[in-house]
């Protein structure tokens, strides 16, 4: 994939558990985004554009919105930037969202206030995902999920 900020990233991997021997790896994508509210709109667009590359064009409205609310998690809680990287076989995709927030590794279990105006990202993740998990790094940490 190609475009201004994406990259082909060889050293990628699919998070634990995820990939199976067997299954060759049919594209990767990576991206850098700043700390800005409209990193959302570019990741969604370059998740887009890899699910179709990649023959998930299926997938690709659940990847885009997935990927839009980890990213705005990553948006509200990061200082520095935000990594986006992506990879497909024939039959998944993973995408994953790291950032270098010190805020703790959020889980999908607490239910906002029915009033409230926020909240609700990692529920929707949750309950779309095939599979999502947290995993601290270095400097932060990250959030992937896979589809289907």
């Amino acid at each position: 994939m190609s475009g201004p900020g994406l990259t082909g990233d060889p050293f990628l991997r699919a998070p634990v558990g995820l990939a199976s021997p067997d299954e060759d790896i049919a594209g990767r994508m990576s991206l850098t985004l700043a700390v800005a509210a409209s990193s959302c709109r570019e990741a969604r667009g370059a998740v887009r554009a890899f699910c179709v590359d990649n023959s998930h064009g299926s997938l690709a409205d659940d990847a885009e919105l997935l990927t839009s609310e980890i990213v705005a998690n990553a948006v509200e809680h990061s200082v520095g930037s935000i990594r986006v990287t992506a990879t497909a076989t024939r039959t998944w995709i993973t995408v994953s969202v790291a950032d270098d927030s010190s805020s703790p590794i959020p889980t999908a279990g607490r239910f906002p206030h029915e009033l409230a105006e926020r909240g609700r990202g990692l529920l929707v993740v949750e309950e779309l995902a095939g599979d999502w998990g947290t995993t601290p790094n270095d400097s932060g940490k990250s959030i992937w999920f896979r589809l289907p």
